[in-house]
């Protein structure tokens, strides 16, 4: 009866109503939602307040007492706490039609204010606040791109990157055509190494933006990681290793120097007899193809074969030759090496790599080309290599 007069607009007798009511049944919420809602059909929103939040102490999801605390606060125009009890109310009634239309606007409203929040903060500089209110605003908008790149932004330049991507994720979902979009994922999936989502992204950013290098140089940079990732047990053990084989030798060449992946190469590809399944066979036929490594006269590559130190300076010195930089290394006139004589077969090659640092004396000034290189030694002289090619 009560509910009946107040939607025939008979506040008063809705009133008497729920005042018997609650003198009645004091144990129940209902008569002071009544009241609550009596005092709202009276424009009297700090009347209603109290009689909501007393009906919600006793049944916390009273659906009456919810959707008028919702309706107090969108009187206020205080969207956010209008927002508390609306998503309150859509639990209880799993998304009722009655309220759908209400809910969402107030959700619309609410976002607008916790964006607004946002970026008050950041101009404050006041970094928790910003985070709170990013968070909330982008939960609550799933499917609004430019807000869920904007949050996305935020927590990047935070370089809290991991916590930016769902953020792009989402609005990549929602828009997968928007460059700018595609843009902020791709380089997020970079930033934290994911480079096997990241390429299919990057190959749409190369065929989208071909004048753009950086895309051509990401990509190639995560066929190279996704490559190494395919082989990181294997390639693990090198840094460890005692000794390093040629195959080792091979891999460490075209994981660690970029030019030499990127490298193209016409005409057919050696004939190597004896690679079988070996982990390294790619890059050993790249390597091989660019005369980095030579074959053995019966075609064979020899990949588990150790590499010595002066062989190791040699396969330096012929990448520096392929890539015409040895013209710049200037070879100290004093320089002597008790062991490396002349007419030693690695003689030029030992006194590059000495010279640029890439394979150090050993204290008495020997440089003991007969020598096992271990994987530290080959790691770290690769890799100055590839910095002083870059």
């Amino acid at each position: 009866m009560a509910w009946e007069s107040l939607q025939a607009g008979d506040i008063d007798t809705a009133e008497r109503i729920a005042e018997s009511l609650q003198v009645s049944y004091p144990q129940w919420a209902t008569p002071l939602a009544l009241r609550g809602w009596a005092a709202l059909a009276r424009d009297d929103v700090l009347t209603a307040a109290p009689y909501f939040q007393e009906a919600l102490k006793v049944a916390p999801q009273h659906v009456g007492a919810l959707a008028g605390m919702m309706w107090v606060y969108r009187a206020r125009q205080d969207w956010v706490l209008a927002l508390t009890y609306a998503e309150k109310l859509e639990a209880v009634l799993a998304h009722s039609p009655d309220w759908v239309n209400e809910v969402d606007l107030i959700r619309r409203r609410a976002v607008e204010t916790m964006v607004e929040q946002a970026r008050l903060a950041r101009r404050q500089g006041d970094v928790a606040q910003a985070t709170h209110w990013y968070r909330q605003a982008a939960a609550r908008a799933l499917t609004d791109t430019r807000l869920q790149v904007e949050a996305g932004d935020w927590f990047r330049s935070l370089g809290q990157v991991q916590e930016a991507l769902p953020y792009y994720q989402l609005a990549y979902q929602s828009d997968p055509d928007d460059m700018q979009v595609l843009r902020r994922l791709a380089e997020a999936l970079v930033e934290t190494r994911q480079w096997l989502q990241a390429k299919p992204l990057l190959e749409r950013l190369v065929r989208a933006e071909p004048s753009q290098r950086r895309w051509v140089e990401l990509l190639q940079t995560a066929d190279l990681e996704i490559q190494r990732s395919a082989v990181y047990t294997e390639y693990q053990q090198i840094e460890r290793a005692p000794y390093v084989t040629r195959g080792q030798v091979a891999a460490l060449l075209y994981l660690e120097i970029p030019r030499i992946a990127q490298e193209p190469l016409s005409g057919p590809p050696p004939i190597i007899l004896d690679l079988e399944d070996h982990w390294a066979r790619t890059f050993i036929q790249k390597v091989v193809a660019m005369g980095l490594i030579p074959l053995f006269d019966n075609h064979t590559f020899q990949p588990h074969r150790v590499v010595q130190r002066g062989e190791f300076a040699f396969i330096l010195y012929n990448v520096l030759r392929y890539f015409d930089r040895d013209t710049l290394v200037k070879i100290p006139s004093g320089l002597t090496i008790p062991d490396v004589s002349p007419l030693h077969r690695y003689y030029v090659p030992i006194r590059y790599a000495v010279t640029l640092g890439l394979l150090p004396l050993e204290p008495d000034g020997s440089f003991r080309p007969g020598q096992n290189v271990n994987g530290p030694q080959a790691l770290r002289a690769v890799q100055t290599l590839g910095n002083l090619l870059r």
